[in-house]
Parts: C-alpha cells; sequence; structure tokens
C-alpha cells in the first residue's frame, strides 16, 4: 500500500512522516535521559526540575513544544512545560478549541 499525505506542499509516505517525527525526537536532549524523568506521579516543583533543566538547552524544544500543543499531550513534561502549563498556553493560541468541562460552560 503505498498511501500518500500531504505535509504542507510535499506528499510524503507513512514510512517518510514516522522518519520525520523520529529524526528530531532522536536530537532531543531527553533522549539520552531516564523517561521517567519526564513521566512524574506529581508535577510538583521538585518532581519537574531534572526535566525542565534538560529541556532548557535542548536544541528540539520548539519542536516538542508544538507536537504537544497539536497533539493535546495531557501527560509528562514536554519542552520543559507541564499539563497545567500547556493547557495554559493552549488557551491563548489564536483559534485553537479546548476541551473543557460542562460546568465551565455556563
Amino acid at each position: 500500500m503505498n498511501t500518500q499525505y500531504n505535509e504542507g506542499t510535499h506528499n510524503i509516505t507513512p514510512r517518510e512522516l514516522i522518519e520525520i517525527t523520529a529524526e528530531w525526537r532522536s536530537n532531543a536532549s531527553c533522549a539520552q535521559t531516564d523517561p521517567d524523568e519526564f513521566f512524574p506521579s506529581s508535577y510538583g516543583r521538585d518532581a519537574v526540575k531534572l526535566a525542565k533543566t534538560v529541556c532548557a538547552s535542548c536544541i528540539v524544544r520548539d519542536k516538542c513544544l508544538t507536537e504537544a500543543l497539536e497533539n493535546n499531550e495531557i501527560d509528562g513534561i514536554w519542552s520543559g512545560t507541564t499539563p497545567h502549563e500547556r493547557r495554559w498556553l493552549a488557551s491563548r493560541r489564536p483559534g485553537r478549541l479546548l476541551r473543557t468541562s460542562p460546568q465551565s460552560r455556563s
């Protein structure tokens, strides 16, 4: 099966799409760090300190944050942001629809 995906103006295969996604991730600073540091059981200051430090100097931080926001990542530290921080950022993005609870709509 040779399905094509259109990313911008380029037609790419699913395999190429996976390779593009994997490429930025392989350059991420977190790729050399214990993944548990990025998925703490709580998001207190001490629990996320190492992950935020690793992300602070990461060369693909912008791509990481973009992917986390576009995919509504609800867990983990992405680009040095907690889930709460990403919800705040997403609420300020133009044209962004946010999932809200029924109580917040009234």
